[in-house]
């Protein structure tokens, strides 16, 4: 068993004081607060293992996540020391859900995959690929129940992480890959148990034999690879988790990242998508209030041409007040024009009925002395009596004159000797 790093210890509560100091801070505030700007992956590994043992909590904000703390600084040191006595194996990371399944299944604790999953508050489920991960390194053990419940522990002897070279309870290692023939290559086997070579064996098929055969795996390389796969898949997952998918913000390295990174390839596509809709409607949407400004321009051009403007020179709003200004001016005028012609016209009323005044009494006093009818191709008749000059003239139409005529005489005065005019009397 390995006791987790000072360093890193160290290095939690150093962040844990610049979160303490500053909250609300970023992943990169703190790396360059500390002065970590070539190592940033350690912090932020450092971050999730913070965040998963219950310590930080992250909210995002304009797709960044900003650290506060979750306790207070004397629960960090106290974690900071449960971690060093917690004696991890070397193939659990601390601050991992492994580390919290490893705490569990301390003082000789048998807990099923639901009790463990209860134990922190988790969907059900959430914890079996940790828990699959850890069995199948056989970090741990389990043990059928009466009721047919595996039931998982630490393994009975807690034999110390055996060192590079030696088996270390594995799969792999349980099961290596022997190539005794062509057909069974890459195939895991049962390990055979070593038997005594034949004395009747050909020298050629040994040599064969022992080309066929693959090496046995390395634990110590199996389990850095698989360390740092791990930490390669935590990686991914903090990307993910700050991408700013609310289906993401939960998402860790012990799960299948493929379909979270299909989610994410998706959203991307579908933004540029809106991206490019949003564009083209910017576009157009410019483009017809261009045009829209060029049509107003011109017309208020010619609304405010003359005088000493320059309408090239003026802009859309300069023109558009002028405009207004020429309006209202326009409208004042034709309201005095208005004024002006009600005036004239009540003039020429009144001028016509002093007009009327003074002519028509003496007309309509004065009676017809006679009647005068024409008609067409015909010589004018005068006539003294007034249904006698009706008649004529429709007797006249009934004879085939195009139109018959007839006029009042009425007397207005008379020459007489000596060349003198007088007025005909009412």
């Amino acid at each position: 068993m390995n006791a987790r790093q000072p360093i890193e210890q160290t290095l939690r509560h150093r962040i844990a004081q610049q979160i303490h100091a500053r909250p609300g801070i970023t992943a990169s505030e703190i790396t360059k607060a500390l002065k970590m700007t070539s190592a940033p992956s350690r912090v932020v590994l450092e971050l999730n293992a913070m965040r998963t043992d219950g310590l930080v909590e992250a909210e995002m904000i304009n797709r960044v996540l900003h650290y506060t703390l979750a306790v207070g600084m004397d629960d960090i040191a106290a974690s900071a020391a449960q971690i060093a006595a917690l004696d991890l194996p070397a193939s659990i990371k601390p601050g991992t859900r492994a580390a919290q399944v490893w705490a569990d299944l301390g003082d000789g604790r048998q807990l099923t995959a639901r009790q463990l999953t209860t134990l922190h508050g988790l969907a059900p489920g959430a914890l079996d690929p940790t828990i699959g991960m850890l069995y199948t390194e056989r970090t741990i053990e389990r043990t059928k129940g009466a009721d047919g419940v595996y039931r998982y522990h630490r393994p009975r002897d807690a034999a110390p992480q055996p060192a590079a070279g030696q088996n270390t309870g594995s799969r792999a290692s349980d099961a290596p890959l022997h190539g005794n023939s062509r057909r069974g290559r890459g195939r895991p086997q049962t390990a055979p148990e070593p038997a005594a070579p034949s004395p009747s064996a050909a020298p050629d098929a040994e040599d064969d034999a022992d080309d066929d055969a693959m090496p046995d795996p390395d634990p110590a390389l199996l389990l850095l690879a698989n360390r740092m796969l791990a930490d390669r898949l935590d990686g991914v997952a903090h990307v993910l988790r700050g991408c700013g998918l609310e289906a993401l913000r939960n998402v860790t390295g012990c799960e299948d990242l493929q379909p979270h990174v299909a989610a994410l390839s998706g959203a991307y596509q579908m933004a540029l998508q809106k991206i490019d809709v949003l564009s083209n409607e910017r576009h157009d949407f410019l483009r017809s209030a261009h045009t829209t400004i060029e049509a107003a321009s011109e017309w208020l051009a010619e609304v405010v041409e003359g005088g000493d403007i320059e309408a090239s020179e003026m802009s859309v709003e300069d023109l558009a007040m002028r405009a207004a200004g020429e309006l209202k001016n326009a409208r004042a005028l034709a309201e005095k024009l208005q004024h002006l012609l009600d005036s004239k016209t009540h003039e020429c009323e009144a001028m016509r009925q002093q007009f009327a005044g003074m002519v028509s009494p003496t007309l309509e006093a004065r009676e017809p002395t006679g009647y005068i009818m024409t008609a067409s191709k015909r010589k004018p008749r005068r006539i003294t009596n007034p249904e006698t000059a009706r008649e004529a003239a429709i007797s006249a139409i009934r004879a085939g004159a195009q139109r018959a005529e007839v006029f009042a005489l009425v007397p207005v005065g008379r020459a007489v000797r000596g060349a003198e005019w007088r007025e005909a009397q009412p």
